[in-house]
């Protein structure tokens, strides 16, 4: 969503062009129970179309780390890359949402992949014409590397497609 009027009983949310949010889903009371909620991805491109983020999990209690998390996050234009490296055990947590801002063509298609090339299955996409969001429902494990790759329209003889995905004004 694009700044807008905000209402006075209402905080908006501001994300900097350029940035990769991994967010809980929910929240939760405790660290420990926090620990069992899943992620979403919040893409929020720069004037350029790319973004950037990362992600860092331990057991949130040792000084020695037995083991650690480390994921990284890339994406430009159309295409998101996930690289995750490290053996700490996620029990389960996954990314349950990637939300990619300022869409303004609904996408043909989305496709999702491992590494090594094998399809991951895609649960749902909603394409957000108002706010200009790709709201994509997944369910793929925190330590998987993957990519997510959003296909539009061929573009025309002048280089353009029928709508235009990007958002001229981020």
């Amino acid at each position: 969503m694009w700044v807008r009027q905000v209402e006075l009983d209402e905080i908006p949310l501001l994300i900097r062009g350029g940035t990769i949010i991994p967010m809980r889903e929910e929240s939760a009371m405790t660290t420990k129970e926090l620990r069992k909620k899943d992620f979403e991805l919040v893409v929020a491109p720069g004037s350029d179309w790319a973004a950037k983020g990362s992600l860092y999990l331990d057991d949130g209690v040792s000084l020695e780390q037995a083991s650690t998390l480390e994921v990284s996050y890339a994406f430009d234009a159309t295409e998101l890359t996930v690289k995750a490296a490290g053996r700490y055990n996620v029990n389960g947590v996954k990314y349950s949402k990637i939300s990619i801002l300022g869409i303004s063509e609904r996408p043909l298609d989305v496709k999702i992949a491992l590494a090594s090339g094998k399809p991951i299955a895609v649960r749902r996409v909603d394409w957000d014409a108002q706010n200009e969001v790709v709201n994509v429902d997944v369910a793929i494990s925190l330590s998987t590397s993957f990519t997510l790759r959003l296909e539009f329209a061929e573009a025309d003889a002048d280089g353009e497609s029928a709508g235009g995905h990007a958002h001229d004004e981020l």
